[in-house]
Formats: C-alpha cells, structure tokens, sequence
C-alpha cells in the first residue's frame, strides 16, 4: 500500500489549523464578561422559594 507523505502534511497542517482556532476561541471567550446569574439560582427563580425559613420566636 502506498502512503503519500503530503497527505500526512496536509493532514498535520489542517490540525494544527484546527487547533489554533480552537485556542483562540477560548482566549476570546474568557475575555467576555460573565454577569450571567449561575445555573442554581436561575432553576431556584424558576421554580421558587418553596420553603421560607422564619426565625423561631421562643416564648418568654
């Protein structure tokens, strides 16, 4: 079988390729801010405050 050496180039330049992107899309996503509330509290809003603790008030 033969096996050409430009196609293992060309496969090596296209991941590298790849690999550049990907770096820089994650050097441009960390550069956006994240005000963005977390995954439990916006599930918390969704469903809402089920129990709401009060303070126990002892006799005297």
């Amino acid at each position: 079988m033969y096996y050409s050496p430009h196609t293992h180039l060309a496969i090596a330049h296209e991941r590298h390729e790849d690999m550049l992107r990907e770096a820089r899309k994650r050097q441009l996503a960390r550069l956006v801010p994240d005000d963005r509330p977390s995954l439990l509290s916006r599930i918390r809003s969704l469903i809402g405050e089920r129990s709401v603790r009060q303070p126990v008030a002892r006799p005297v």
